[in-house]
């Protein structure tokens, strides 16, 4: 069985997104590993990804930043509620 690393497992979903290999830079490699160290669930991190990919008002790193942590942000809420 292979075991991935959160960042792993972002950079081979949008590899598979974008239908080849994919290189990040280091600000999008330091998001990533804040969204590991905040517990965002991945599936949140992937449904906002994929509602942002490829055609969408999130074009950037920071966009796309934004909207998992609002994201994060009503699922921590909701949880809270259960």
């Amino acid at each position: 069985m292979k075991v991935m690393s959160y960042v792993s497992e972002i950079v081979e979903f949008v590899a598979a997104r974008r239908g080849s290999p994919t290189l990040i830079s280091p600000i999008e490699y330091a998001a990533f590993a804040e969204w590991e160290k905040q517990e965002i669930p991945l599936s949140l991190v992937f449904g906002v990804f994929g509602r942002g990919m490829p055609d969408s008002k999130v074009t950037s790193i920071e966009d796309l930043d934004a909207a998992i942590s609002i994201q994060f942000a009503d699922w921590l809420q909701k949880k809270r509620q259960q």
